[in-house]
């Protein structure tokens, strides 16, 4: 979670500043278009393979509590 929440700030770095044409709704859509390159990066889906069959299915279970699947 530290290497993805670290990834997902820095890539919004550029946005943010001398953005004059950055809005709220551009901003939110850049955020979310960030995500799945930062969790590739940051070991997300190798997490399943160091977790048993049966871990991985309580950890998706657990995160589709959370998340939708749309969202990955």
């Amino acid at each position: 979670m530290q290497k993805t929440t670290a990834c997902l700030k820095q890539r919004l770095v550029p946005y943010l500043y001398d953005n004059v044409d950055m809005t709220c709704k551009k901003l939110k859509q850049t955020a979310f278009a960030t995500h799945p390159k930062c969790y590739d990066e940051a070991g997300f889906c190798r997490l399943f393979k160091k977790l048993g069959v049966k871990d991985s299915v309580i950890f998706a279970k657990e995160l589709l509590k959370t998340y939708k699947v749309k969202d990955f």
